[in-house]
């Protein structure tokens, strides 16, 4: 509820020109400078506070902050010279599932994934597999190797180390 002090302020601002809006700002920016300057370990020690007090609220905020943006933020896409528009076509031609799995990324958007040497997009995958990708260092000899290393060593060998897991 506004003070009547704070009604008056309001209906004299509404009077001013643009110019006198902005010295106004400025004026009010110059100030506020001068008071963090003079008070900074204050109000850090205070933020600080604040935030170990509130670390549950802050983050379940930030959580949703982030969730409610995931879908709508496609800055990323500006690293491939790709738009929103190619990349909703990309995932409709995939069925909104990896390239690679068939898995849906529910954390996240798919990546883009793309040839580190020439840079053309091969598709969209999830972040687990574009990560595997990543391990491999994209060599497709690389890939051979772990899939002859899993058949031949596939746990069904005479002399293999029996693991067996603790729950």
């Amino acid at each position: 509820m506004a003070t009547e002090k704070h009604l008056k302020r309001i209906e004299r601002i509404s009077t001013y020109s643009k110019d006198d809006l902005l010295a106004l700002k400025e004026r009010i920016k110059k100030e506020n400078k001068q008071h963090y300057d003079a008070n900074r370990d204050k109000i850090l020690g205070y933020k600080k506070k604040y935030r170990e007090n509130n670390r549950e609220a802050l983050n379940a905020k930030a959580k949703l902050k982030r969730a409610a943006n995931r879908h709508n933020n496609f800055s990323h896409l500006k690293a491939f010279n790709l738009t929103k528009e190619q990349y909703l076509d990309m995932l409709e031609k995939q069925n909104h599932v990896c390239a690679i799995c068939g898995n849906k990324d529910n954390n996240k958007k798919l990546a883009v994934d793309h040839c580190h040497t020439t840079g053309v997009i091969r598709g969209l995958l999830c972040s687990a597999c574009n990560t595997s990708l990543g391990k491999f260092k994209d060599s497709v000899e690389l890939l051979q190797n772990a899939i002859q290393y899993l058949k031949d060593n596939n746990g069904n060998k005479p002399n293999a180390i029996i693991v067996k897991k603790t729950s």
